[in-house]
């Protein structure tokens, strides 16, 4: 047991990072573990009161439940304002369907070169609907088809080495 816990105090010292968020959570279950001479906390999350202690040569693990609790959300350092995801993503547009107008959006874990495109059901391309460079983060457009009749249309996405396609219904 000591041993385990020995091992999961290392591996969150070894991806700790000083550069954290304070923040303050709600949910089911949770563990807290301390590791005596070193002072690392473990927590997890939060319910109602905690069930069981245990303290083996001045290392307490306690699990159970929590009425509140205090949290540490850690980002690499200089980077606190801005949490980036971790995958290239597009995201469903929404509303889907809709009229006249929908909402697209799609995530980049870097920057990087991006064509959003959209063509009708026999494959012609209708409209670009972005192209170019853009910063890693989260990206959102709100795309207009007023000029175009009600039908099923395909939304396709590249970026980096992916492509992604998604259908998008025009009803009017």
């Amino acid at each position: 047991m000591r041993l385990l816990l020995t091992m999961v105090l290392i591996a969150v010292a070894a991806f700790a990072d000083p550069a954290a968020i304070p923040i303050s959570v709600l949910g089911g279950g949770a563990a807290d573990a301390l590791h005596s001479s070193s002072g690392l906390k473990l927590r997890g999350t939060v319910g109602q009161c905690i069930a069981k202690r245990i303290t083996v040569d001045g290392n307490s693990i306690r699990s159970g439940y929590w009425p509140t609790m205090r949290a540490t959300l850690y980002a690499p350092a200089g980077r606190i304002d801005e949490l980036l995801p971790m995958q290239i993503e597009f995201h469903a547009a929404y509303p889907n369907p809709f009229n006249p107008s929908t909402n697209i959006s799609f995530s980049l874990p870097q920057s990087g070169e991006v064509t959003v495109e959209l063509f009708d059901i026999t494959g012609r391309l209708v409209e670009v609907i972005a192209k170019g460079t853009f910063a890693a983060g989260v990206h959102q457009m709100n795309w207009s088809a007023n000029e175009l009749a009600s039908g099923n249309y395909f939304a396709r996405m590249r970026a980096a080495d992916v492509t992604f396609t998604q259908k998008l219904v025009l009803l009017k």
